[in-house]
């Protein structure tokens, strides 16, 4: 009887050393496969580079501000009107500490409305109508003439001036030439934010308002 009950205590025991041995290798097997994802870029850049911006750009802000946000980027693009719409949002808060300038990048791929709107826009920037217009192109960015018209008379600008300018070829390789400028600077990320030359790693989800608002507060 005794031999017997040791038996099972030793079958009982042998069949949980099993088990554990069975979980701890599951346990290994699973920690092999997590993966750790390594940060290679700071928030913000520590260098700072040239971009190719110049006077002729229209600013939204304070010229003299000792803040410069430089969006980068394509309006066919959902990720760059969100950026656009952020930072102007934030200009607007802020309009004597800011200054904002919207340069495109693009491949000659761009056809229809969207290679329309950057029409509109260097059209529009002689009659200082590109930041208007821009906050329009940014909700609707696959615009028509006749919606682009529409907008340009709200905004009381010459609608029949804008949209010749538009079929001019001199303005499609205006457009395409600034484009390819900011690719020639090796800016290749749409869309990219700059804050005073330096670049903002945009892909660790940072919330860019509450940051912004940290490097003009005293």
């Amino acid at each position: 009887m005794l031999l017997s009950s040791n038996k099972k205590l030793f079958l009982g025991l042998a069949l949980a050393i099993l088990l554990a041995a069975g979980l701890l290798a599951r346990q290994i097997k699973t920690a092999r496969s997590i993966t750790v994802k390594t940060v290679d870029r700071p928030l913000v850049s520590p260098f700072a580079i040239e971009l190719p911006t110049t006077l002729a750009d229209p600013l939204l802000g304070n010229p003299g501000a000792p803040l410069t946000l430089v969006v980068f980027g394509d309006l066919s693009d959902t990720g760059t009107r969100a950026l656009l719409a952020t930072t102007i949002n934030f200009v607007n808060k802020h309009p004597t500490a800011v200054r904002l300038i919207f340069k495109p990048t693009f491949g000659e791929h761009l056809w229809g409305g969207a290679l329309l709107a950057h029409k509109a826009l260097w059209c529009s920037a002689s009659d200082r109508g590109f930041w208007p217009l821009l906050q329009i192109l940014i909700t609707e960015p696959n615009i028509s003439e006749n919606a682009l018209a529409i907008a340009a008379k709200s905004l009381k600008l010459n609608d029949n001036q804008l949209i010749n300018c538009t079929k001019l070829p001199a303005t499609k390789q205006a457009v395409l030439n600034a484009a390819a400028t900011t690719r020639d600077s090796g800016i290749a990320v749409s869309p990219a934010l700059f804050v005073n030359n330096k670049q903002i790693n945009l892909e660790e989800g940072v919330e860019i308002e509450q940051m912004l608002t940290a490097f003009i507060q005293p």
